[in-house]
């Protein structure tokens, strides 16, 4: 029912009032059996449209969420091809010739064979005479593997024999030391040096 309208009853009649708005009629009838009946009819006028509302503030921006958990490592890629060779660079210059050393007195080396006798010896001496040899010479002496006059080569596997020399001119005394507990019998070859 349009607003605006008022109804009031009691026992012996009806009274309505009615506000209408526009061309709008409106019928209030009652019938015998006291049934009330309400028609209306015309033609309304329709308002234009409000003016929109304003629109709202936006709300403030929602915090931001943590970050999730880093997925699992993923497998290497492919080793890359090697390069390629680079290409050998130019020789280098030859270095400068050094000075020629001095030259070094000539020796004379001689082999030759001592006797130490039949008896067993622990150290003797002997004259070896040379004419290279003067008292100024120096004399380098050492043992030859090679066999003595009735003698194998390996005797100086088991002597242990140290030499010495003294020079004069034309010559030079040879000592020769057997270090105990041992002893030498018959002849050795020796072989010397004359700086």
């Amino acid at each position: 029912m349009p607003s605006g309208i008022s109804f009031y009853f009691d026992q012996s009649d009806v009274q309505a009032y009615l506000q209408s708005t526009g061309s709008i009629s409106y019928l209030l009838t009652v019938s015998d059996n006291g049934q009330i009946g309400v028609s209306l009819s015309g033609t309304g006028t329709i308002d234009p449209a409000g003016v929109s509302g304003y629109s709202g503030y936006s709300g403030p921006s929602g915090y931001s969420g943590p970050s999730g958990y880093s997925g699992p490592t993923g497998t290497s890629g492919f080793s890359g091809f090697s390069g390629f060779s680079g290409y050998s660079g130019p020789s280098g210059f030859s270095g400068y010739s050094g000075p020629s050393g001095y030259s070094g007195a000539v020796g004379s080396v001689v082999e030759t064979e001592i006797d130490f006798g039949t008896l067993p010896s622990v150290g003797s001496s002997f004259t070896i005479t040379d004419g290279v040899v003067t008292t100024g010479s120096n004399i380098t002496i050492m043992a030859s593997a090679r066999a003595a006059t009735g003698r194998t080569t390996d005797d100086y596997l088991w002597d242990n024999i140290s030499f010495s020399a003294l020079p004069a001119s034309g010559s030079f005394t040879l000592y020769a030391k057997v270090e105990n507990p041992l002893s030498v019998v018959d002849k050795r070859k020796i072989i010397y040096i004359v700086l």
